[in-house]
């Protein structure tokens, strides 16, 4: 546990803590290494995935955010439709799959993809049951 001290100058009250003294570089380098983030790595191979609605609506479905996303990178149509007329929104909102509801309100940022209606007539926002998460 280090002690603090603080220091009144000038009517502002500053904090800091005592430096440790020892000079070990490696120490101080596995402390530099510990705040930074994992690069984002993806185990899926969509170069022998036949049918892309087929990983989007699952991904959806699953809240598989890796997933979603690497279709993303690979210019895949997130706006895709399957043979109801649901796209990938319809089916995050039918599973309560928030994150991937929000990934798709982003990664679709040109077309409002909440205002696409399946072929009952309904937008995703009318199938959604929660009304606080609309």
């Amino acid at each position: 546990m280090s002690r603090r001290r603080s220091l009144s100058r000038f009517g502002r009250k500053v904090m800091f803590r005592n430096r440790s003294k020892s000079n070990d570089r490696s120490k101080r380098q596995k402390s530099k290494d510990r705040g930074r983030a994992q690069p984002i790595s993806f185990d899926y191979d969509l170069s022998n995935v036949v049918n892309h609605l087929e990983a989007l609506m699952n991904a959806a479905r699953y809240g598989n955010t890796d997933l979603l996303y690497k279709l993303y990178i690979h210019h895949i149509d997130l706006k895709m439709t399957d043979e109801t007329g649901n796209t990938a929104m319809h089916v995050a909102v039918m599973n309560n799959q928030q994150k991937i509801v929000r990934m798709l309100v982003v990664l679709c940022a040109p077309c409002k993809i909440w205002k696409i209606k399946n072929n009952n007539g309904l937008t995703s926002t009318e199938l959604c049951t929660d009304k606080k998460n609309v």
